[in-house]
């Protein structure tokens, strides 16, 4: 996750998908630099009942090449990917795969 992903959010609203089913939201703050937070509460139908789960994600932002360089300098072979499996990441989410040297 770089620095131009979380430049692309609107961090003021609150994102919002429903189904017949489940309702996920997701509220996005940057509470300091080089940082990204997402709270997600989840909504799920089973049964006749709803049930509630809350998950918080804290992420850090990072520069691209300065992330290959420290995987290199710790023996990995880093390769920026177009993507993660047939999956295409959104702008500013990217894919770095590393092996062993």
């Amino acid at each position: 996750m770089t620095e131009a992903y979380c430049d692309m959010l609107d961090l003021g609203q609150i994102h919002a998908k429903v189904q017949d089913d489940w309702v996920i939201l997701t509220r996005f703050s940057r509470s300091e630099p080089y940082r990204f937070d997402r709270a997600i509460t989840v909504f799920r139908g089973e049964g006749g009942t709803w049930h509630r789960s809350d998950e918080y994600h804290r992420n850090v932002t990072f520069d691209v090449d300065g992330a290959r360089r420290i995987l290199r300098d710790n023996g990995l072979d880093p390769s920026l990917r177009a993507s993660f499996g047939a999956e295409s990441p959104p702008a500013g989410l990217v894919v770095l795969v590393a092996t062993r040297t």
